[in-house]
């Protein structure tokens, strides 16, 4: 896996980009989900 500190980051995004796509994500219906499945590392559950 690759980082970037924050001076990278700062760098390279595009926030006009990033502000434009964030919008027009909450322009539209959320996303629905039939089922979903949640696991955390370590457990020996499995929420459904």
């Amino acid at each position: 896996m690759r980082f970037a500190d924050a001076e990278t980051v700062h760098h390279n995004l595009d926030y006009t980009y990033l502000m434009d796509a964030l919008q027009a994500a909450h322009r539209d219906a959320p996303p629905t989900a039939e089922h979903m499945v949640c696991d955390e590392p370590g457990e020996e559950k499995i929420s459904l």
